[in-house]
């Protein structure tokens, strides 16, 4: 998929609170056993330049979520909205009556707020680190035909995971990635191919699951450290 397009998917995907995304879910049986039956040379992903730019935190992106969050509680609960169903104003009596533990007034929120998006960013400009990475590689690498099960079986995690993109354009997921340039089979591919890489790194490097972190997780932190960025 389209870098730009991807982005606005990412902003998309955590609008519920800022929630990292863009790690697609794993129901394809890959592993160290035999990741090496899908690939032919792998090239190398240590060293390399993530070429990847961090997104300011500005004044103009926290209030923007504050608004978007704030219609969001409006939506959720009752005490926001006024006698004709409309949503209150942002202000101090409003957050008040949320009852809130994190937050009793608008500045405090407004902090609540600043804080996850500085997250979310961090954690979006990591993502993006960690894809360039895994893209260079695979576009360097030679692989295996990808069985046609296994491309059949990741269609359906591809259909899961934009499923509720693709809704709030009320397109089908098909044609919500046509739009984007791509199709259910090519991000069936891709998403393969970085299962490949992932569970191949982790081979290499004798990466396991711990009470801490997924396989993948550890992964994308090897990936990090090991990465040339401009702004870590």
């Amino acid at each position: 998929m389209k870098k730009g397009f991807k982005t606005g998917v990412l902003f998309l995907l955590a609008a519920s609170l800022f929630c990292a995304c863009g790690k697609k879910a794993d129901n394809v049986d890959i592993t160290v056993d035999n990741v090496d039956d899908y690939i032919v040379s792998l090239s190398n992903y240590e060293g390399l330049d993530a070429g990847a730019e961090k997104e300011p935190l500005t004044d103009d992106i926290v209030e923007y979520y504050a608004d978007f969050y704030y219609a969001r509680l409006c939506e959720e609960n009752p005490c926001l909205k006024d006698e004709n169903g409309n949503n209150l104003p942002l202000t101090d009596k409003a957050i008040a009556s949320l009852n809130s533990e994190v937050y009793s007034n608008v500045s405090e929120y407004m902090v609540f707020i600043r804080g996850c998006v500085s997250d979310f960013l961090v954690s979006q400009y990591e993502n993006d680190v960690v894809e360039n990475v895994i893209s260079e590689v695979i576009s360097s690498s030679e692989f295996k035909e990808l069985p046609k099960d296994l491309i059949k079986s990741e269609e359906e995690t591809v259909l899961s995971v934009y499923k509720d993109v693709a809704d709030s354009y009320n397109l089908s997921v098909e044609k919500y990635l046509k739009y984007c340039g791509t199709s259910l089979e090519e991000e069936a591919k891709d998403s393969l191919l970085h299962k490949i890489v992932i569970v191949k790194i982790a081979k290499d490097k004798e990466i396991k699951d711990t009470e801490e972190k997924t396989q993948k997780e550890a992964v994308f932190d090897y990936i990090l450290s090991v990465t040339v960025t401009n702004d870590r």
